[in-house]
């Protein structure tokens, strides 16, 4: 395609006449998986009045080993698609609604074409409109934080809105809307340069402490949790923006603003990784990963002020929260998809924290024959940072009991779940009046290398959260009531309960369901 020539044809759409073209080169900068350059465009308008335009123009690469290496053109074709269709549709839908400003979570879009090699997007330069990158080296404070999950809670009220009103549109929009996030993690090993940048953060821990074991813990089988958590969706889902880290945020700042850390708006840019699933997964991603220790800190008005956005957004669309997206499953949600953060930060983390020498070209991995994941296997000069950073990560997961240290009584009497079951949080429930605080419960399965016959039946039972180590590491194993089991289990595969003492149970314990 010409380049030219299609910037003159939308100039010519916009009604500017007399056009000439700043140099195409000017500003340019480079992706993962491709270029981008911004152009001015001087003109008149009809009137004759001279009026630019500006824009930022996206191409994939035209790299073979690192197109066949990446699966460019399915990702690209996933931007595209959002761009020439899922966007303009939402912001019908809002227009429709008689939303102020509708749908502006996202630059405009001029051309867009999957068509071509290279692959191509024409979206408007919101630099020219203040807008600016923020500074990846730096974690996001309170006040950007504020702006990000309030335009995160409006761009997924959109979705739910949608499906609720026009669930036909909503199916039509996400036909074929494969997982291309899971797709492309996996295909590229990006997916193991994850897993092992979460192990790599173990080391920022005191290995005599609470969040050392807890998380030691954590690691073990974190590649099926980690897929599990990419992969799945139950049916409150949303368009996700995909990689909502803040390399792929730009924000505004007023040019009359004294302070550069004070923005007043934020764009969403790089959609092409967006999917059905959990908005929470937006939202822990960019949590997790990008913000301060004072942002992990009061994490709860974070997470309330999405809530109550998300809500007003709902209603202002014509839609009921309670219906779409009730209370109690985004807070299962968040104690579900917290984790998906927590496992993405690692990586999120040091890729924020290199600096640019450091950093290998996708193009020279693939040109080399080699698993493009492979890329971010080096070291970093900022690893005190990242350590420190990650410290604060974890620990906020072990003292808000996100992820557990479980002990299981069953029918070989106390068993470690790290040897003997795989444990994921499910819902939080109230495990009968008797309780004096809430308690998560957790969906036990048995591992292979644990002998537990072959009942298949439902067993309940409560366990404690404990700091403790099992005999294997030094500690002293801890027997636990059964709070409820089958008569026709409890002396074959349960221990003799003890007398459950009720009002010895607090936040903390967790109900514990399995098969045995």
């Amino acid at each position: 395609m010409d380049i030219v020539e299609t910037l003159l044809n939308i100039a010519k759409q916009e009604g500017v006449v007399d056009c000439c073209l700043d140099d195409l080169k000017a500003g340019d900068g480079q992706g993962y998986m491709g270029s981008i350059n911004f152009v001015h465009l001087n003109g008149k308008a009809k009137c004759g009045k001279e009026k630019q335009l500006n824009f930022m123009i996206k191409t994939a690469t035209t790299n073979g080993k690192l197109r066949e290496f990446t699966i460019t053109n399915t990702v690209f074709e996933r931007e595209i698609r959002m761009y020439k269709i899922i966007f303009p549709a939402l912001y019908n839908f809002e227009k429709g609604k008689g939303i102020e400003n509708p749908f502006s979570s996202v630059p405009r879009c001029y051309y867009a074409s999957e068509r071509s090699v290279p692959e191509i997007l024409i979206l408007e330069d919101l630099i020219q409109s203040g807008y600016r990158s923020w500074n990846r080296a730096l974690p996001i404070s309170d006040k950007p934080v504020r702006i990000v999950v309030q335009e995160y809670a409006r761009f997924h009220a959109v979705s739910f809105a949608v499906q609720d009103q026009n669930p036909l549109l909503f199916k039509e929009l996400t036909k074929n809307f494969d997982n291309i996030f899971d797709i492309f993690m996996k295909y590229t090993g990006v997916f193991h340069a994850a897993i092992r940048k979460s192990k790599l953060a173990l080391a920022s821990l005191d290995p005599n402490s609470k969040a050392f074991t807890r998380y030691k813990q954590f690691l073990c089988g974190v590649e099926d949790k980690y897929s599990n958590l990419i992969a799945t969706c139950d049916k409150y889902r949303v368009i996700l923006h995909g990689d909502s880290w803040c390399n792929n945020m730009l924000f505004k700042y007023n040019k009359d603003c004294n302070s550069r850390n004070e923005p007043v708006a934020v764009r969403f840019i790089d959609f092409q990784f967006s999917r059905l699933g959990s908005p929470v997964c937006d939202l822990a991603y960019f949590l997790y990963g990008c913000t301060s220790k004072e942002v992990l800190d009061n994490m709860n008005v974070y997470k309330n002020l999405y809530y109550d956005t998300l809500c007003r957004h709902i209603e202002l669309l014509g839609s009921k929260p309670d219906n779409v997206y009730p209370l109690p499953a985004f807070e299962e949600h968040w104690r579900t998809y917290s984790k998906f953060g927590l496992i993405a930060s690692g990586l999120l983390v040091f890729l924020l924290l290199s600096e640019k020498h450091e950093i290998i070209d996708f193009t020279d991995i693939a040109e080399a024959g080699r698993e493009v994941g492979t890329a971010f296997d080096y070291e970093i000069a900022n690893i005190n940072e990242f350590n420190n950073r990650m410290k604060h990560i974890i620990e906020y997961f072990v003292d808000n009991n996100l992820i557990y240290h479980v002990w299981l009584q069953s029918k070989g009497g106390v068993q470690y779940f790290k040897s003997a079951y795989r444990a994921e949080i499910e819902v939080a429930t109230n495990a009968g009046t008797a309780f004096k605080n809430e308690a998560p419960a957790v969906t036990v399965e048995p591992s292979e290398s644990l002998d537990c016959g072959s009942c298949g039946k439902d067993v309940h039972a409560v366990c404690e959260i404990s700091n403790e180590a099992d005999e294997v590491y030094g500690g002293k194993p801890i027997k636990f009531p059964v709070l409820h089991a089958p008569d026709s289990l409890s002396a074959e595969y349960i221990k003799e309960p003890a007398k459950l003492d009720y009002n010895a149970l607090v936040a903390g314990d967790a109900v514990v369901s399995g098969k045995l």
